[in-house]
């Protein structure tokens, strides 16, 4: 009798042994070992504190986004227009601090009049406001707002872009690229409108 209440107890402690281990393992945080991670700005410029005394310099003060485009994960517009988060594809970067050192990296590339600096209290300052930017499920990459120069003299210039280009093939790594080069495209609109 006290042989059967032992063994009875002993398989009582092991299945409670087992099925705390089972919780334990299904309740453990998920390690996500297939994520990549994307860099907006992956071919940066040196930044030079010499310019020629020729350029004018302009101020990129900041990269507004919406709140749905502030997280880590790229987004994707579905056809019913909702947005859908890729769990396995995530921004290496703010988006917002990328995107304003890529537009400062193609302003200094560009064969303009203008330089771009991060800070300055006498030039004209640029504060771009995105509202759209993401590819879509229909194979488009969509890049829209607005542009907003101050030049400290006059009211604030309002300047509004939209840019659409069908993706050249799936995946985010190439539409991750071809975001690039709207905002590349984004710059040299910039840089004509500071030209007017």
């Amino acid at each position: 009798m006290r042989r059967q209440l032992t063994l009875r107890c002993l398989k009582i402690c092991m299945f409670s042994m087992l099925s705390l281990w089972l919780f334990g393992c299904t309740s453990s945080p998920h390690i996500e070992e297939n994520v990549t991670y994307y860099i907006f700005d992956a071919n940066p410029l040196p930044q030079t504190t010499e310019h020629a005394s020729n350029l004018t310099p302009v101020n990129i003060a900041a990269v507004k986004l919406p709140r749905y485009l502030s997280g880590d994960h790229l987004i994707m517009q579905s056809q019913d227009h909702s947005f859908v988060r890729a769990n396995y594809h995530s921004w290496a970067d703010n988006l917002d601090a990328a995107i304003k050192r890529a537009i400062i990296s193609d302003v200094n590339q560009a064969n303009s009049k203008f330089y771009a600096v991060n800070k300055c209290q006498t030039c004209t300052s640029i504060t771009v406001h995105i509202e759209h930017f993401y590819p879509t499920d229909g194979g488009d990459i969509l890049l829209s707002g607005y542009t907003e120069q101050n030049s400290g003299n006059s009211e604030n210039k309002i300047t509004r872009f939209y840019y659409k280009t069908a993706l050249e093939s799936a995946g985010y790594a190439n539409a991750v690229k071809q975001m690039r080069k709207q905002v590349s495209l984004l710059t040299k609109d910039v840089l004509k409108s500071l030209d007017k």
